[in-house]
């Protein structure tokens, strides 16, 4: 007799899509006047559409970890899109696809630390999400300037937990990579800080 994998169904539950769901309500509340629709789907990682007011995430991003974990990864993904709504203001034209890359890497720490600021409460979450991205980044990147472009996203989540030897590691960056991003690390990091989306464009650029 065949059993379900729990680690695969476990956000099939209505109660538990329900408590996902009046979670990130909760969280997005104080953008009043703006009601959103919260959507659970296999599918991608997750997304915020400001015009037609969508958050939207992936609760089986990780699926070969327990329910339990899995739950709050998809909190902390909750969360991020969340914090999108609440603090990303701009963006970068379509066409510039790769600004766009960009900015949403720095971008998203940014706005990651101001909802951990907003809710201290849902830090955890976030940086369990961050630990189990980190997990799964590989390397493999030939060119210089993508190990440089890769760095950009994970220090985000390696910078506290591990360090740069281990990242130029895990993701197999060669010297020529590591003399790169040396060069726009401190402008990564002060993007983290910026007072606004539209400086963490510039910062991109």
């Amino acid at each position: 007799m065949k059993t379900t994998d729990p680690r695969q169904t476990w956000w099939f539950w209505r109660s538990v899509q329900e408590r996902l769901i009046t979670f990130a309500l909760a969280l997005v509340s104080p953008l009043k006047g703006k009601r959103y629709r919260v959507v659970l789907k296999n599918e991608g990682t997750g997304y915020h559409d400001s015009k037609r007011r969508v958050i939207q995430a992936n609760p089986a991003m990780f699926s070969e970890q327990p329910p339990s974990v899995q739950f709050r990864a998809t909190q902390g993904l909750l969360a991020h899109e969340v914090a999108h709504a609440l603090f990303t203001g701009a963006w970068p034209e379509a066409r510039e696809n790769l600004l766009c890359q960009m900015t949403n890497i720095l971008e998203d720490e940014r706005i990651e630390r101001s909802v951990s600021g907003f809710y201290p409460g849902i830090a955890p979450a976030i940086r369990l999400l961050g630990d189990l991205c980190l997990g799964e980044m590989k390397g493999g990147e030939s060119d210089s300037q993508w190990q440089a472009f890769s760095c950009c996203l994970a220090w985000r989540w390696a910078h506290s937990p591990t360090c740069e030897a281990r990242m130029f590691r895990q993701l197999r960056v060669q010297p020529a990579g590591v003399a790169l991003w040396s060069k726009v690390r401190v402008l990564v990091e002060e993007a983290w800080t910026a007072p606004d989306t539209a400086t963490v464009i510039e910062l991109a650029r």
